[in-house]
């Protein structure tokens, strides 16, 4: 059953997250959690943002785990003397509700870097599968900002073992606007997939040697 949005205040910025992206803040908010927190540019509509919202409740019916989203209302008061990228941070962005999405403890960016070397590593995850499905949903939403070189995907350590979440879902929908989507003249690019990655490419491995 799906749950209903959470507004929220954030309370104070903890600090700006730089990428080539969003730069999103992580904030303290009203309800005493922190969220990492993207705003709409002053965008109208911002669909980037509008995608996020969607794209959450499409993998919540696809079961795919994400992590808690919320609306989150910054006061611009809170953007004042502070030294982050001003490209992203104008005062001004600030006047509309943002994009929330909840920082997870212990968890930590999927890397190529990080390999499973065997059954042992393979066993550590609670949810291997949902690479399979993430790759899946990424060709069905087209988003053509998951890929092998900028995973967007988080692993939680929980009990000694990880967990796999999809996070970052701004660039879906062939990053257009709506009124202009049409599957016909969609091209999704299959060898920029996440199932392209080491990591996908041995959980298959390991999963098809089970249902043997």
């Amino acid at each position: 059953m799906l749950s209903k949005l959470k507004y929220l205040k954030a309370l104070s910025i903890i600090k700006e997250i730089p990428t080539e992206g969003h730069s999103p803040l992580l904030i303290l908010a009203d309800d005493y959690e922190k969220y990492y927190i993207k705003s709409t540019k002053d965008k109208n509509p911002c669909y980037d943002i509008l995608n996020e919202f969607i794209c959450y409740y499409l993998l919540k019916i696809w079961q795919i785990p994400v992590p808690e989203i919320a609306a989150i209302k910054v006061n611009p008061s809170l953007i004042e003397n502070r030294d982050f990228t001003q490209l992203y941070h104008k005062k001004y962005y600030y006047e509309k509700l943002t994009f929330g999405s909840l920082s997870k403890p212990k968890a930590f960016e999927m890397s190529n870097f990080f390999e499973i070397r065997g059954k042992v590593d393979f066993k550590k995850f609670i949810n291997p599968d949902t690479i399979i499905k993430i790759g899946l949903f990424d060709i069905w939403v087209d988003n053509t900002d998951r890929k092998p070189s900028n995973n967007n995907i988080i692993f939680q350590y929980i009990n000694d073992r990880i967990k796999i979440y999809a996070i970052d879902n701004a660039f879906t929908f062939c990053s257009m606007d709506y009124e202009s989507l049409n599957p016909q003249y969609i091209s999704n690019t299959f060898d920029e997939n996440i199932l392209e990655t080491k990591i996908a490419k041995r959980i298959v491995f390991e999963l098809k040697k089970e249902k043997e």
